[in-house]
């Protein structure tokens, strides 16, 4: 009613409103009240996701292959993306101009940029 609504999230999901573009409220397991207009979640879960796959195909004597698997995986810093610049000046430099500092000795050691 009125455009206003309830979110719960789960313990296990990692909850981010943005209002006008603008990120307002951020956090693990929240619940909040928000309006609907000009708002937008985005709910990152926290625990292991898998993912199965399978691949068919043809050998070069036609015999029939079939691969599967799993793909594990979790998030565990949800508010860390490295942001990297398609500049191509920055490339060339080889350089973290992009990662917040406080990351930034800990990506290019791990990745020897």
């Amino acid at each position: 009613m009125f455009g206003i609504t309830f979110f719960k999230a789960d313990p296990s999901t990692y909850v981010m409103l943005y209002k006008n573009g603008k990120l307002t409220k951020q956090g693990t397991g929240i619940n909040f009240y928000y309006h609907d207009l000009g708002a937008s979640l985005l709910a990152i879960p926290l625990n292991s996701q898998a993912i199965p796959f399978a691949f068919a195909m043809k050998s070069k004597d036609y015999q029939n292959l079939t691969v599967q698997g799993q793909v594990t995986y979790r998030i565990a810093h949800p508010m860390w993306p490295p942001r990297c610049s398609t500049s191509p000046s920055i490339k060339k430099a080889n350089t973290c101009a992009m990662i917040p500092r406080k990351f930034k000795n800990a990506w290019c050691a791990r990745f020897r940029y």
